[in-house]
């Protein structure tokens, strides 16, 4: 399971190998589009931000812990 720690972390670093493990198109379609995963708190050009608490959270809740 993914652990986010409470910092900013880009896309890339998200759907990485040590966090998410999945394709950037797969998260992009399924994931970021979920009304309920958090909004990013940076967007600037082709750079967006999301908070690893956030993430975390949106995680915990998906998975019912």
């Amino acid at each position: 399971m993914a652990d986010f720690e409470k910092r900013g972390y880009t896309i890339t670093e998200i759907v990485d190998k040590d966090h998410m493990n999945m394709d950037r198109k797969t998260f992009s379609k399924h994931i970021r589009t979920d009304k309920a995963f958090p909004k990013p708190f940076f967007e600037s050009g082709n750079s967006v931000m999301f908070w690893g608490t956030n993430i975390q959270y949106w995680i915990d809740k998906k998975s019912g812990r």
